[in-house]
């Protein structure tokens, strides 16, 4: 049931997810639609503007030759008087020139070498573009008062045109402009790089707020099975001692010895049980906030584990065989007993639970100028590549705890990885699914 409702709320929140990113893309699109129009019309107004300019420098350029051939103060005077910029927003607001401008181009227009130029202004327009680093494609058209056209430039179709400026009698000259994608593009690499910007940070924040509900999910669930498995498992061993307890004082058995021996040997084994679950829950509690203290002593690390795997042979119906492998070279090894037992305990208990009817375990120590090894291989059901990545994790569990209904409470591991960092030192683990698991405890030497 509560897969179920969790399988539905992940749909939703999926659904409100790309509903979300969605409707985000489409916002950035037409934002940055008519931020590109607006830039195109941009465009297009600095291409008009530089061609009025380029056309007053084309009659600038035949004024100053018209001077150089003229020696008369009368011509100066002219040149002087008319030799002035061009009311830019008149010319491209009205397409005419205004007097002064409409009157120069007649008095130029009196010497037959000094006619309107489409040559000249193609070479000024070029050059000006080329100064405002502008790469385009264009045509200059110039029509005369009898509609004859003269063109110069590349071949254009279906783009841009300029606005037309009149030169003399009717007479007018206009560009046709191709203006690629890219050199609009160029002028808003500020706004598509916010925009990326934002889109990122927004698409992160909403996988983050996922991982977020996906972990407080996941979380609820394993505190939800730690729970049930604690409950359960604390459950047998409290009502076996409560019986053992209410039979004793009631003292049913009083006379009979062997039994009496039995049933309180049962209770103490389940009070142990329980006492190890609260170490392991502790230890690892002191670990997360620094606070396990180790009393370390120098311990015979073969007779430790000899005495686990004695406790092991005894306690378990499956049959077990161990083997074992000590190159210890006499060196002192100093560690906290208690927690270190426990962890190999662990260790050997779950190779142990997660194998088939017959389980063979072998144990090896090693070491090296730095580290002692404490090796368990196991001819177990393995561990999964991505279970790997999460066992040592608090309340995780493997798939094959699940497959193979072992109980557990997802502490073990954890608990070997609190013990083994509490020593400075780690834990390894090399498995395949079905080919069984090696757990490699290092500590250092000190």
């Amino acid at each position: 049931m509560f897969w179920k409702s969790y399988s539905m709320r992940i749909q939703k929140i999926l659904i409100i997810f790309i509903i979300a990113l969605l409707a985000l893309l489409t916002l950035q699109g037409i934002w940055l639609y008519n931020t590109y129009q607006i830039k195109l019309k941009e465009t297009n107004s600095l291409l008009n503007s530089i061609l009025v300019d380029a056309v007053e420098q084309e009659k600038n350029s035949r004024i100053i030759r018209k001077r150089k051939n003229e020696e008369t103060r009368q011509m100066t005077s002219i040149d002087t008087i008319y030799v002035k910029e061009i009311n830019k927003e008149y010319l491209m607001e009205k397409g005419i020139a205004p007097h002064q401008f409409d009157y120069m181009q007649f008095v130029l227009s009196n010497d037959s070498t000094l006619h309107f130029n489409l040559h000249s202004l193609d070479s000024i327009y070029s050059f000006m573009l080329h100064e405002k680093n502008i790469s385009i494609k264009y045509a200059l058209i110039y029509e005369d008062s009898q509609k004859i056209v003269e063109t110069i430039g590349d071949t254009i179709n279906n783009s841009f045109k300029t606005s037309a400026i009149h030169i003399l009698n009717n007479s007018i000259v206009y560009a046709i402009i191709d203006i690629p994608f890219p050199t609009v593009l160029k002028s808003m690499i500020g706004v598509l790089l916010i925009s990326i910007f934002i889109v990122f940070i927004l698409t992160a924040i909403l996988i983050y707020e996922l991982r977020v509900i996906f972990t407080q999910n996941h979380l609820a669930q394993l505190h939800a099975n730690f729970i049930n498995t604690l409950t359960h498992d604390m459950k047998t061993p409290l009502g076996t001692i409560y019986m053992v307890i209410d039979q004793l004082n009631k003292g049913t058995l009083n006379n009979n010895e062997r039994l009496r021996n039995k049933f309180c040997q049962t209770a103490i084994e389940q009070i142990l049980n329980i006492q190890t679950l609260v170490d392991k829950i502790l230890t690892i509690a002191y670990v997360k906030h620094k606070q396990l203290v180790l009393n370390k002593v120098i311990i015979d690390l073969p007779q430790v584990i000899q005495s686990l795997i004695d406790k092991f042979m005894i306690m378990n119906s499956k049959s077990v065989t161990f083997t074992t492998d000590y190159d210890l070279e006499d060196i002192n090894i100093y560690a906290d007993e208690f927690y270190l037992s426990n962890a190999i305990s662990n260790l050997i208990d779950n190779a142990i639970k997660y194998s088939g009817d017959t389980v063979q375990i072998t144990i090896s120590c090693a070491v090296d100028m730095k580290y002692i090894y404490i090796k368990i291989k196991d001819n177990g059901f393995g561990i999964s590549l991505a279970d790997q990545q999460k066992v040592f994790e608090q309340f995780e569990r493997g798939a094959a705890t699940q497959k193979n209904m072992t109980k557990g409470f997802g502490l073990g591991l954890n608990y070997v990885k609190s013990v083994a960092i509490a020593h400075e030192g780690s834990i390894n683990l090399s498995s395949f699914e079905g080919e069984g698991s090696e757990f490699v405890l290092t500590i250092p030497i000190k």
